[in-house]
């Protein structure tokens, strides 16, 4: 069953870990924007996600014009994120974390690694 958000639904808190390895909630705002975009991604492991996420960062600019603070977060660990970081030339924060339950309550497919050589955790 699946729990998509709805227009007019008030977003669930997001704690997760911030890339200092901190507990944060993704949904509070860091800057005085009206609006904040979550992006979810599958992890370090997908090499569409890395490219989509610095295409992002490029164009970051255009979402704080639109008044639009930026954000992503995945399933994957502390050590993952760390790791992935030196692939990414982001400049908005990245989370770690998410957890099975937050996936589901957002309404996020979630998939299994195909093998161990994919990841370690399930990914939405």
């Amino acid at each position: 069953m699946s729990n998509d958000l709805q227009p007019a639904m008030k977003m669930p808190a997001l704690v997760v870990k911030d890339s200092d390895n901190k507990q944060a909630d993704i949904t509070v705002r860091q800057t005085d924007l009206p609006w904040k975009m979550i992006v979810v991604y599958r992890g370090k492991h997908c090499p569409l996600c890395t490219k989509q996420l610095n295409a992002l960062a490029k164009m970051k600019g255009q979402f704080i014009d639109a008044g639009v603070e930026l954000a992503a977060v995945s399933g994957d660990s502390h050590e993952q994120l760390t790791e992935h970081l030196n692939n990414l030339e982001v400049n908005f924060p990245l989370y770690s974390g998410l957890s099975l339950v937050q996936m589901t309550d957002l309404g996020l497919y979630i998939s299994e690694p195909r093998n161990e050589n994919e990841t370690d955790h399930p990914f939405a």
